[in-house]
């Protein structure tokens, strides 16, 4: 997406050669353990854009966490409930849901994405995900 609200060129992102350094955030999580951390999020993009990584880095996680939240913009939710679902017993899905009216979701996140959100929302409910909605206020 591009949403209005995100940093208009970029200012923080990060440039590489690979999409995540996976052994970082490896060795994140295990200081997490160690130092009895209760929740960790996925965030940084659109962590569905890698689903092996980020299921990598759950499985990581060994259910020694209390909370996993995965920040999501809600798009490719549909693609991956059957990977998310072994882990929503402790397991939050964060989702960006900007406006409720569909052209104003799409003007503010330059899409036609409002229906699958809607839907993937809904689906979540429905699994029995926890779901919290983000949402940014815009003078708009």
């Amino acid at each position: 997406m591009g949403c209005i609200y995100c940093p208009p060129f970029g200012e923080n992102l990060c440039h590489g050669n690979s999409p995540y350094d996976i052994n970082a955030a490896k060795t994140l999580i295990k200081l997490a353990k160690q130092n009895r951390f209760q929740t960790v999020r996925f965030t940084g993009g659109e962590p569905l854009l890698f689903p092996e990584i980020l299921q990598e880095l759950l499985d990581e996680c060994d259910n020694e966490f209390q909370r996993l939240v995965l920040n999501t913009n809600g798009t490719l939710l549909h693609k991956y409930f059957e990977l998310l679902e072994k882990y929503k017993n402790n397991f939050i899905l964060k989702i960006s849901f900007d406006s409720i009216v569909p052209t104003e979701f799409n003007d503010l996140t330059k899409t036609s994405d409002f229906n699958t959100v809607f839907e993937n929302i809904n689906t979540a409910l429905a699994m029995g995900f926890q779901v919290e909605i983000n949402s940014v206020l815009v003078n708009q």
